[in-house]
């Protein structure tokens, strides 16, 4: 599983981060060696943190092709913009 935290450095100060949100990349099991299929869920902020905000899905991930940066930019695109893509 991916995890992305998203912080906030006030002033570029990281003694006083804050975290904002988190999203969660998770393998759903059912893809091959060369592609991947993944549940995605991004949670809310402030005292949502802990809710699920958005989800979605990513299929068809090539695993070895694609840098971890395609597969968060597909997952976010998929849990915000809407069904699989």
């Amino acid at each position: 599983m991916l995890v992305i935290k998203v912080c906030m450095w006030p002033h570029g100060d990281p003694e006083k981060e804050r975290l904002l949100c988190v999203g969660r990349i998770a393998n759903d099991g059912t893809g091959t060696k060369e592609y991947g299929n993944y549940e995605v869920d991004l949670t809310g902020s402030g005292r949502n943190i802990k809710k699920v905000w958005r989800s979605g899905h990513v299929t068809g991930q090539h695993r070895q092709r694609l840098h971890v940066w395609h597969l968060v930019h597909r997952a976010l695109c998929a849990a915000i913009d809407g069904p699989d893509i």
